[in-house]
């Protein structure tokens, strides 16, 4: 019995011994099935977006200069002897490069070169005449015709730019007509547009609104924010105009977020008030400063009935009942 009991472990254990051999081979030599990927199990996998980034924008140094914009310009240079031209604000001058320019061409190169922008001068296409009392009747001439002089057209892609500077001399209080030509020709709205001159008897007098008035769909930044440089100090105003850029940048970044930056922002603050009384002040507060403000009065009283306050583009015209210290806004043209 015991010997029987003997060969039936031995037989037992041999089975044993060959199955186990035998899975380990399965196990080891068998191909394995490839994990499959999420969406295969059923798993919804959301397709990967292609990432696109959005492209930089630049900034952009666009002037006007009298020095680049009369006949033979380097003669005039070697014929002038170093005088200026007082009611253009521009002197004769020539560049490092050799290039003749004005104030207003310096004071760009040197904005350009500290904002990191792209400059582009525009350009008569009839060129404005040497002397300067020419200059002046022409000048003249045109703002009582109201005539913009043609220009070069411009071959700048302005899409890729989110602030333009704008540089210009004071022609009788406004900026060159050719300037208003360009405004014409070319899109800036949605931009921030930064001016500068360089002048010593009238600063930027009313060209600041009128390219606000021009511009009504971009943020023109005031006149406290430009940049304005005496001509008799311009060759020591390097440093003052490169500060002044890293300033004016703050204010420029800000100016995309205030709906009042805009000509357009403003006159839509104003139509909100129709029909509501409010003071002089709420009127600034709501709509942003005035150019101007005039009263009308019924007479020999002299008692304020009426009141307009003068913006960029447009008028809000009102109604007083007290003596000019509230006013209902009856009308925006």
């Amino acid at each position: 019995m015991k010997t029987k009991a003997r060969l039936l472990a031995g037989r037992i254990a041999v089975v044993t011994i060959i199955v186990v051999v035998a899975l380990f081979v399965i196990v080891k030599f068998m191909p394995q099935a490839k994990p499959q990927a999420p969406s295969q199990a059923g798993l919804q996998t959301e397709p990967q977006a292609e990432f696109q980034a959005e492209p930089q924008k630049k900034s952009l140094v666009l002037y006007f200069s009298r020095a680049e914009n009369i006949a033979d310009a380097s003669e005039y240079l070697n014929t002038l002897g170093g005088d200026v031209d007082a009611i253009t604000s521009a002197s004769v001058l020539m560049t490092d490069s050799g290039k003749i320019t004005g104030n207003v061409g310096l004071l760009a190169r040197w904005i350009a070169e500290e904002a990191g922008a792209d400059i582009h001068s525009i350009h008569v296409k009839d060129l404005y005449p040497q002397p300067k009392k020419e200059t002046q009747n022409i000048v003249l001439q045109e703002q009582l015709d109201g005539v913009w002089p043609e220009i070069v057209p411009s071959t700048e892609e302005f899409d890729q730019y989110d602030v333009i500077y704008i540089g210009f001399p004071n022609w009788y209080a406004e900026p060159p007509r050719a300037l208003y030509t360009f405004l014409e020709e070319n899109d800036l709205d949605g931009k921030i547009i930064i001016p500068f001159t360089s002048d010593d008897t009238n600063g930027f007098s009313d060209s600041v609104d009128i390219l606000k008035s021009k511009l009504p769909n971009a943020a023109v930044l005031s006149v406290e924010d430009g940049l304005l440089v005496n001509r008799k100090e311009l060759f020591d105003a390097k440093e003052r105009t490169q500060k002044w850029v890293k300033t004016v940048a703050l204010k420029a970044e800000s100016a995309k977020n205030d709906p009042l930056s805009t000509s357009e922002g403003q006159k839509a603050a104003a139509q909100a008030l129709i029909g509501q009384t409010v003071t002089h002040e709420e009127i600034k507060e709501k709509v942003g400063e005035d150019i101007s403000f005039s009263k009308g009065t019924n007479g020999c009283a002299r008692e304020i009935t009426s009141g307009r306050f003068y913006y960029p583009g447009f008028v809000i015209y009102c109604q007083s009942d007290d003596h000019g210290k509230t006013y209902t806004v009856l009308s925006i043209d």
